[in-house]
């Protein structure tokens, strides 16, 4: 599978995780202020990182940040499917109203999450789902949702959107582990995770927020 990492951070994770001169760890002279003015430099970089992460592109598929202008569509395709919505934490949106504000919604949380996305198909040009990553701890990173709507499944774009995340987590974020989690009930993405070469680490009981009732969620690694 090709992957194509448009927005070229190499350089900038780089720049990211280089150590300060050795001049600047010895306390002398004005240390302290060059220590300052080198923590400062640091997060600037940091902070133009992450407004640089723009797009994945892979085979068939173009991860990339939402927009408002998205929501009919991601409301025919994604929001308004229960077979969609079942096994994520929210509930198939009714009306259109509530794919506009489930669209605002995702759109507000990609402006604090720097690796979420919309999942476009390039032949039609449509988005057609979500998926997303978040550093949990120093070098962790957990999925925080993927989903394609029920009418692009059986195509292999979830391989392809997985796919895409690992290598972005541990070639362009200096990832150390990367956490996948599903439904214990959700037999694809339990699949999913096994055909991406994920181990097995432990369930947990989970509770259902929309329904209050428990069930099962597998936990892989990797």
């Amino acid at each position: 599978m090709t992957i194509t990492w448009i927005s070229g951070q190499r350089n900038k994770i780089r720049r990211l995780h280089r150590q300060p001169p050795k001049f600047l760890l010895t306390g002398r002279g004005n240390g302290n202020i060059i220590k300052k003015m080198w923590r400062l430099m640091r997060q600037r970089e940091k902070m133009e990182f992450e407004e640089g992460i723009n797009m994945i592109e892979t085979k068939d598929l173009i991860l990339d940040k939402g927009k408002i202008d998205d929501w009919k569509a991601m409301y025919e395709n994604v929001w308004k499917h229960e077979e969609t919505a079942r096994y994520m934490m929210w509930r198939a949106k009714k009306t259109e109203q509530e794919g506009y504000e489930m669209t605002q919604g995702f759109v507000e949380f990609q402006e604090v999450n720097p690796t979420a996305y919309f999942v476009y198909e390039k032949n039609s040009q449509m988005p057609i789902g979500f998926a997303g990553m978040k550093e949990t701890s120093k070098g962790v990173f957990e999925d925080s949702g993927i989903a394609v709507g029920p009418s692009y499944t059986g195509r292999g774009y979830g391989k392809q959107i997985l796919s895409a995340l690992l290598n972005q987590a541990f070639e362009e974020l200096d990832a150390q582990k990367f956490i996948y989690s599903c439904w214990a009930e959700n037999i694809p993405s339990n699949k999913l995770a096994q055909s991406v070469g994920f181990r097995f680490s432990h369930f947990e009981e989970t509770i259902d927020r929309r329904s209050g009732k428990t069930f099962i969620m597998n936990y892989y690694e990797k």
